[in-house]
């Protein structure tokens, strides 16, 4: 992989079960909301900018991953190694780079990750009922943080109750050059409008 420039992606250093709700960065939220607010408050904690642009890469009953993006690519990780680079590249079965680096900078392997979401982007057969169980009896799909094919977001299934789930955090931004670069590079990026 070569270094890319464009949206930040990384994968969560938390991790819990199914019911996002109950994870304690979640702050409260749950659901969906959940997923966002634990990419959102680790992204913060870790000093990344624009930390509230961050949207977990999750599906729940009637909602595609895919439709949660406002924003086509790039992404890119907080290595500077490219993703994908555009939405239809993010959902096509081959990423560029798996997401396995996380906030911290620690660099993962073959963890679950919580999705609810086929290779296509679209709302997967099981979602922890949209991330607020957290039983045996419930199912939820996840994907795998070292795999760049469409076993990224959907590599099976487990009970709600596992421990061990991340999450994937994508930023959801428009891309703006204040300064005049044409790069992308994240370094040039500014809170204040000139």
């Amino acid at each position: 992989p070569f270094p890319a420039s464009g949206r930040l992606a990384f994968l969560t250093s938390a991790h819990g079960k199914g019911n996002l709700g109950g994870w304690p960065v979640a702050a409260g939220a749950t659901g969906l909301a959940a997923g966002d607010a634990i990419c959102r408050n680790l992204a913060t904690a870790a000093g990344i900018r624009q930390p509230g642009s961050f949207t977990a890469w999750l599906s729940a009953a009637g909602t595609n991953a895919i439709d949660r993006f406002d924003h086509e690519g790039p992404w890119m990780r907080l290595d500077g190694i490219e993703v994908a680079a555009s939405l239809q590249d993010l959902t096509d079965d081959a990423l560029a780079s798996p997401i396995n680096l996380t906030e911290t900078g620690t660099y993962l392997n073959n963890w679950a990750v919580w999705t609810g979401t086929l290779g296509a982007g679209w709302e997967g057969p099981s979602h922890c009922a949209s991330w607020i169980e957290d039983s045996a009896a419930s199912l939820g799909e996840y994907g795998f943080a070292n795999s760049a094919d469409q076993t990224w977001t959907f590599g099976g299934e487990a009970g709600c109750n596992f421990e061990w789930g991340y999450l994937y955090c994508l930023q959801n931004l428009p891309l703006l050059f204040f300064d005049g670069f044409e790069s992308a590079g994240t370094h040039a990026w500014s809170g204040a409008v000139p």
